[in-house]
């Protein structure tokens, strides 16, 4: 457990304060539990097969700090609440958008609202989630065959959620392409989730909750072959040929392949905490000659 004064916790001062944040006091108390798994499955002079399984479970949880004042903005649905982890999301209930293209939210009493003020919306929020997965690992496999080797490695991140950008269609300029898809007649509502043209932009409380609401909360559950290598060990008399001491060869590839549990296939990694979507990660291969004199 670590106690004490804390300021990256993202607290809103009381906007009669005249101040933009406060510092505050907490406890965090982190959990965690790590596992190493080793097997030889095979073990002979010229084959072997190794398995090799390790993973962490970590969580920080926040205890006794201070109730988040309510602001519009994303800060406020990741603030430390006492008790949830401090990668904690909370999301407004998504109900879709009304006849004419607003956005609607079930409120704290479980009824269907397109009123969006702040008592409203301040009281109105769910807990979606953590945004830090708390499993990590991965499954490594070793081979040898004669001069031959291989190894596979696959990592895991498991219990997480994500965002995906929900635009606000306004006068403002929003670089989504996901605007095309907007609300524009009565129908609309029945197949897409953008709200109708407005001139309330992202930093209004129709933003909010368009890039705030449980339709926009994912799973970023994923499992990603993070590399595959093959390599060959030249024998020993061509070796000796070449009053060398070793030399081999290998070929390798990374980041070959993903598995993921968003219907979008997105890469949980390279998005960010408001659901943007950045730069993939790209595959790599290789080919590698080691030679030992």
């Amino acid at each position: 457990t670590t106690s004490g004064v804390n300021s990256s916790i993202a607290f809103a001062a009381d906007a009669s304060s005249g101040l933009s944040s406060q510092i505050a006091y907490s406890d965090i108390v982190n959990k965690g539990l790590e596992f190493f798994l080793k097997s030889e499955f095979v073990k002979k002079t010229k084959f072997s097969y190794t398995v090799t399984l390790n993973g962490a479970y970590n969580v920080n949880v926040a205890r006794t700090v201070p109730t988040a004042g309510f602001t519009a903005s994303d800060a406020y649905a990741t603030a430390y609440r006492d008790g949830y982890s401090t990668s904690n999301l909370w999301a407004f209930k998504w109900a879709g958008l009304d006849n004419k293209g607003n956005p609607q939210i079930y409120n704290k009493e479980g009824k269907i609202t397109s009123v969006l003020d702040s008592a409203t919306l301040a009281s109105a929020m769910t807990y979606a989630g953590v945004l830090r997965a708390p499993w990590n690992g991965g499954l490594i496999q070793e081979l040898t065959w004669g001069s031959f080797f291989g190894r596979a490695a696959l990592t895991f991140s498991w219990g997480a959620v994500m965002k995906t950008f929900m635009p606000t269609p306004s006068t403002e300029l929003v670089n989504s392409s996901l605007i095309r898809y907007r609300w524009k007649q009565a129908g609309d509502e029945l197949h897409t989730d953008i709200p109708a043209m407005s001139t309330d932009g992202a930093s209004s409380f129709r933003g909010f909750v368009t890039n705030n609401s449980t339709n926009s909360v994912m799973s970023a559950n994923m499992i990603r072959l993070q590399e595959v290598m093959i390599g060959w060990r030249f024998p020993q008399r061509f070796i000796k040929r070449l009053k060398m001491n070793n030399m081999m060869v290998t070929l390798q590839g990374q980041n070959l392949a993903m598995w993921t549990q968003n219907k979008y296939h997105l890469d949980p990694t390279v998005v960010s905490s408001n659901g943007v979507v950045g730069m993939p990660i790209p595959r790599q291969y290789s080919c590698s000659v080691m030679v030992g004199l």
